[in-house]
């Protein structure tokens, strides 16, 4: 830890962050060799000063009770791997210095042999791009903010809405920029509804003394996932008109259920326990790859192949994931389509 904070310190004074700053940095000790999370994590509810908190599991929220603003799992402190860092408490400092840990050169600094060097990037690449297709690269000085009044917006047929970052999240243009990254143009669906989809039930209720066909659940945080009620009932629509398309019998297309877990603002993790605790969703759509490890929600394996398919677009929402859920005929056959190109 010495060696760390070393590395930290000589961090913030690369970074011109004022000496009376730095002299005020506490750093602490919360449990020894045989302590376990949960009395951890009390002792540092407990303390009620920390910012930042390194060395813990990704269980620090959970068995922890320790509240997050932003976690960052996967980490090597020393020799041990697999590691998580949290960011307790929201002031600038310990904001810039956690964005920065958690860049790839920021997470050198946990290992023993290595030291913090001016060597910093000065600057850093962002790219922009349209429908997938490279639409502008520009460079900005490290910790500085991109001008967004420079940048053109893309025309297209329909009104161009916000750059999306990785997470399909509206891009905050008051960040900071610490790393080279990617912005996606979103742009206002075009309503091409069909006739009767209005009509289409897609928040439907779990009746324990029907049986269902197939069930589709859809992850109702509509800024996360892309998908709101109507979109959903697009969707449905399509899939009823591919079902008839290859002769599924009215059976089975009359016990389809559609049914939407969680609110906007709702997370995957809260979100996941509604999945499970329903019990019979086949099919799930609109979260991200977290849908298995903070969602809980598991998909099918089969001969090493997991039935979770990433990088969806959902509404101009990018990088969505569909899961199967469980692996029933009818599931599978829909799975499969829904995921190919077409």
């Amino acid at each position: 830890m010495q060696h760390i904070y070393k590395n930290i310190i000589s961090y913030l004074k690369f970074n011109n962050v004022d000496d009376n700053d730095i002299n005020k940095i506490s750093v602490r000790q919360y449990g020894d060799e045989n302590t376990k999370v949960g009395p951890m994590g009390e002792l540092i509810n407990n303390d009620g000063d920390v910012d930042i908190v390194l060395g813990v599991g990704v269980n620090i929220t959970t068995t922890g009770k320790v509240e997050t603003i932003k976690r960052v799992d996967g980490i090597t402190f020393g020799e041990k791997s697999g590691r998580s860092m949290a960011l307790l408490k929201d002031n600038n400092i310990a904001n810039d210095l956690f964005d920065y840990l958690s860049t790839e050169d920021g997470m050198k600094l946990f290992i023993y042999d290595n030291h913090f060097v001016n060597d910093v990037s000065s600057s850093y690449v962002v790219s922009f791009y349209v429908d997938n297709k490279l639409y502008l690269t520009i460079e900005v000085t490290r910790n500085e903010l991109i001008n967004k009044e420079a940048i053109n917006e893309p025309i297209k047929d329909t009104k161009f809405l916000y750059w999306a970052s990785e997470d399909g999240k509206e891009f905050d243009f008051t960040t900071k920029i610490t790393k080279n990254f990617n912005l996606y143009a979103v742009f206002e669906s075009v309503n091409d509804a069909h006739e009767g989809e209005n009509l289409l039930n897609v928040t439907d209720i779990k009746d324990v003394n029907k049986t269902y066909s197939l069930v589709i659940g859809w992850y109702g945080n509509k800024s996360t996932s892309g998908i709101d009620e109507k979109v959903m009932q697009h969707i449905y629509k399509n899939i009823l008109t591919y079902f008839e398309s290859i002769n599924t019998s009215s059976d089975i297309l009359n016990n389809i259920s559609v049914r939407k877990y969680g609110e906007e603002g709702t997370n995957i993790t809260d979100t996941g326990k509604l999945v499970n605790e329903d019990g019979q969703v086949d099919i799930f759509m609109g979260a991200g790859k977290n849908m298995t490890s903070k969602g809980q929600i598991q998909t099918v394996v089969d001969n090493g192949t997991t039935f979770r398919t990433d990088g969806i677009t959902i509404n101009n929402v990018t990088n969505r994931s569909i899961g199967l859920l469980k692996d029933t005929t009818i599931g599978r056959e829909l799975y499969t389509f829904i995921t190919s190109e077409d």
